[in-house]
């Protein structure tokens, strides 16, 4: 049985480290406090998360997803960490007060946006924009024949 291992190219920090709990941390240091912590860009071909209607319960449609989503705004940003510039995305706490669910907070208090689940508010947002726009274009047609 492995109690922690850690394996990297040329001795450096990063690597890969697998702690006491099981947790794996990829190019990080020190440990990892998730199950999978990435320190850098993570490419994937096909990603699913878990959705089916039969591990679901209390099932109820989103409402005022459009109000909603305009409480939230996209910023741009440089990480002071790392240093990378010119990042595209969200700030948790301004999601928080909006979808809490959808905002964690770490072991040391940082918190982190679940993007994904921004996904069905999206689409509600979307569909809601489509009837305005269709009431819309109805009210004109309207006009247009007087």
């Amino acid at each position: 049985q492995l109690s922690g291992f850690y394996l990297s190219n040329d001795g450096g920090p990063e690597g890969i480290l697998i702690d006491n709990t099981g947790n794996v941390g990829v190019g990080i240091s020190p440990d990892p406090l998730y199950a999978l912590k990435v320190q850098g860009d993570i490419f994937a071909t096909n990603a699913h998360w878990a959705s089916d209607e039969r591990l679901k319960m209390n099932i109820t449609p989103i409402q005022n997803s459009l109000a909603s989503l305009q409480s939230i705004n996209g910023v741009t940003y440089d990480w002071r960490d790392s240093g990378e510039t010119g990042q595209i995305g969200l700030i948790a706490q301004n999601v928080e007060r909006v979808y809490p669910g959808l905002v964690e907070a770490d072991a040391r208090g940082y918190k982190s946006v679940n993007y994904v689940g921004l996904i069905a508010p999206m689409i509600e947002a979307i569909k809601t924009l489509k009837k305005q726009n269709e009431l819309l274009e109805s009210r004109i047609l309207e006009l247009e024949s007087k």
